[in-house]
């Protein structure tokens, strides 16, 4: 069954443009929403070694 699946999804992803696109549209958000939470959670101490890594 898995492999089915991940024959599904390489042919979509080989074939459509559209598929693709909606694959990095959905990254992108998961990126941002990541991003967002990270951001509402963080702590002195995350800004700080944050600050020093960049």
């Amino acid at each position: 069954m898995k492999d089915d699946l991940r024959s599904t999804d390489r042919y979509w992803l080989a074939n459509y443009l559209e598929s693709q696109l909606d694959l990095l549209e959905s990254r992108h958000a998961l990126e941002v929403i990541s991003t967002h939470f990270s951001a509402l959670w963080d702590t002195e101490e995350d800004l700080t070694r944050m600050c020093e890594c960049h």
